[in-house]
């Protein structure tokens, strides 16, 4: 999140943090919608999107999980698409308040930066 924030500057990465955060709690249902259905294609690239997303903010387990549901995502319903969805959903609530606290601490950093700029 530091790197973000240096390369594009925090209200960049505020920005990007608040996206994640507001998006994929209905991205987790709608995964776990498309699980319970046998459109593949469909699970597969948007559990792709959501490792993509991850991957910005080095949230290696989530990315880990989602990329597994999309590779197993053509084989349509499986007892594993249950228990990746789980993890998926148990791995977001674990890193949740710790996402809420950095994007506390960027609110803090895109004022500053703003009053810096006004100067």
């Amino acid at each position: 999140m530091a790197e973000l924030a240096r390369e594009f500057g925090a209200a960049a990465a505020l920005e990007l943090l608040t996206s994640f955060l507001k998006d994929s709690p209905p991205r987790l249902t709608g995964l776990r919608q498309l699980a319970a259905k046998a459109d593949g294609p469909t699970l597969g690239c948007s559990a792709h999107a959501l490792a993509g997303s991850c991957g910005i903010f080095g949230l290696e387990t989530m990315r880990r999980l989602g990329l597994q549901l999309e590779d197993i995502a053509p084989a349509g319903e499986s007892p594993e698409r249950e228990s990746l969805m789980a993890a998926l959903e148990r791995e977001f609530a674990s890193i949740q308040p710790r996402m809420e606290e950095l994007r506390r601490h960027l609110v803090d950093s895109a004022t500053t930066e703003s009053a810096k700029e006004e100067l």
